[in-house]
């Protein structure tokens, strides 16, 4: 019986603000690195060798300075004479305008076409609403600004619990937030590493909402679609 209907939030409830597209925006318009130099994954790969965890960014200081560093190593990596074409200001400079590029538009997401509706469906059927995010803690400011915060009853941030999908943990913390069991919630993302993989570890019934055209070849042969509108069946029937 679903009692609780638990969402992901990017990608799933707004549209995907993935980081590393916004670097390489960033850099097509400042040309601070070559854009064939390295990949999207090496940039997040890079993330990592810096020893940052964007899921855990408590303030958003720390994100900025993360993409800052990132950026910094970007250019020493592969653009190397842009520190002698320029002073010192100058760079920084380019710097700062790029890190800030890619916090604001992270800040202006918006929500996918159907979102709103689903919401507005389940609350008006009495049904609990809740998050589990992996997100810096700004997470809070974007449900803010798009009027989403008063449909959830909890909202459960990876910064602010130090625990980010997919580790069962972080949905468990969404269950007892709640006073119910994982299996009578019904978790809704769209990431089938970290939401899909996850929810099942925590064993939380998880509808897999696909909506990129990569996703299309996979193994997982549980409740799925291309919209949230394939949850709503799945809420409303069983929902108590």
């Amino acid at each position: 019986m679903v009692k609780v209907v638990i969402f992901d939030v990017g990608g799933t409830l707004i549209k995907s603000p993935l980081v590393t597209p916004r670097i390489f925006d960033i850099n097509n318009q400042l040309g601070l690195f070559p854009a064939d130099a390295v990949t999207h994954d090496g940039i997040w790969q890079l993330f990592t060798q810096l020893g940052y965890d964007l899921n855990l960014m408590a303030t958003p200081q720390e994100e900025l300075d993360s993409y800052k560093h990132v950026l910094q190593e970007l250019i020493r990596r592969y653009n190397p004479s842009l520190a002698d074409e320029l002073t010192p200001q100058q760079l920084a400079g380019l710097v700062n305008t790029a890190a800030e590029y890619v916090l604001t538009w992270i800040d202006n997401a918006q929500l996918h076409t159907e979102s709103l509706s689903i919401l507005q469906r389940l609350q008006a059927d009495d049904i609990p609403l809740g998050v589990i995010s992996n997100w810096p803690s700004r997470l809070r400011h974007v449900l803010q600004r798009l009027q989403l915060t008063d449909y959830f009853q909890h909202i459960v941030i990876s910064s602010e619990v130090a625990c980010a999908k997919p580790d069962p943990h972080i949905f468990h913390i969404a269950a007892d937030a709640f006073g119910v069991a994982p299996s009578e919630c019904l978790y809704v993302g769209d990431n089938l590493e970290a939401d899909v993989k996850g929810a099942t570890a925590a064993r939380m019934p998880v509808y897999w909402v696909r909506r990129y055209p990569q996703q299309q070849n996979h193994a997982y042969a549980g409740p799925q679609g291309e919209t949230l509108h394939g949850l709503l069946p799945l809420a409303l029937a069983s929902a108590g």
